[in-house]
């Protein structure tokens, strides 16, 4: 199984590797040009994060929760019909 967090955290820090080369390779008003990989990346890290922390309440909601995780588990309701919608 691939450790898709460490592959994401590499390709960060890659673009963010590549602002500060641009910072430090280009000449006058080109150096600008380094704030596109800047800003990329943070906006990256945020949407990674972001995602990390929906998938972690999903997986908490999903946990704590009375409903069926898989078809054929389904439970009468308390006025005697099926609770998934047959």
């Amino acid at each position: 199984m691939v450790p898709w967090a460490l592959v994401y955290a590499v390709n960060i820090l890659a673009i963010f590797v590549c602002s500060l080369y641009m910072f430090y390779a280009l000449e006058g008003s080109y150096k600008t040009l380094g704030l596109i990989p800047l800003l990329m990346g943070a906006l990256m890290s945020v949407g990674y994060t972001l995602v990390v922390f929906f998938i972690v309440e999903q997986k908490q909601v999903r946990r704590n929760s009375d409903f069926p995780t898989s078809i054929g588990t389904a439970r009468a309701a308390p006025n005697g019909y099926a609770a998934s919608g047959d």
